[in-house]
C-alpha cells in the first residue's frame, strides 16, 4: 500500500528475504563461501585462545623472576650493559649533556647492539640531553671505544667506560 511506513524490522526482514532471492546461484555460493570463511575464522580463534593466554603467562612469569635491575631496564635485550646504564644514570647530572661513542674493544652479540645504544642510552637516561659532538658534551659514554682526548674517567666497566670531559 503506497504511503504505508513499515519498521525497521519489517524493512530489514524483508530486504534480506529478497536479497536470498534475488541472488543466483553463483552469488549464493559466494554468500555461503563468506559465511565459512568467517566460521572458521572465529572457531580458530577459539581454538588458540587458551594457548596465547598461556604464552602471555609464561611471559609474565619470566618477567617476575628477573632481578629489580632486570625489569627496569629493557637493555639486556639489546646486550648493552645495563651496570653501564646504571652507572651513567648516576653519574651523569640531569641538566648535563652527555655523547655516545661505540668501538670495536667489546665483545656484542650483535652489531645491533652499537647500533642501538645511542638511541637506548638518549631514552634511559632522560631528562639528560643527548648532544651529537663529544667535544661540545659535558660526559661521554665510550662503550669499547679509545677515549678520546681531552677526557677522564669517572667510571670503568668492562664494556666501557663513562667519562667527563675536561672544560
Amino acid at each position: 500500500m503506497p504511503g504505508h511506513l513499515t519498521t525497521a524490522a519489517d524493512a530489514a526482514s524483508g530486504l534480506a528475504g529478497r536479497r536470498w532471492r534475488d541472488l543466483d546461484r553463483r552469488g549464493r555460493a559466494v554468500l555461503l563461501a563468506a559465511l565459512a570463511i568467517v566460521a572458521v575464522a572465529g572457531a580458530l580463534a577459539v581454538a588458540r585462545w587458551p594457548g596465547s593466554v598461556g604464552t602471555v603467562h609464561e611471559l609474565t612469569a619470566e618477567n617476575r623472576a628477573l632481578s629489580e635491575t632486570d625489569r627496569a631496564i629493557g637493555a639486556r635485550y639489546l646486550d648493552i650493559s645495563p651496570e653501564f646504564l646504571f652507572a651513567a644514570r648516576e653519574l651523569i647530572p640531569e641538566d648535563d649533556t652527555f655523547a655516545v661513542l661505540t668501538g670495536d674493544r667489546v665483545e656484542v652479540a650483535t652489531p645491533t647492539t652499537l647500533t642501538a645504544l645511542p638511541s637506548y642510552s638518549a631514552y634511559f637516561l632522560l631528562p639528560r640531553r643527548q648532544v651529537a659532538d663529544p667535544a661540545a658534551a659535558d660526559w661521554v659514554l665510550c662503550y669499547g671505544c679509545e677515549p678520546p682526548p681531552g677526557t677522564e674517567v669517572a667510571w670503568e666497566g668492562a664494556d666501557g667506560s663513562i667519562l667527563r670531559t675536561e672544560r
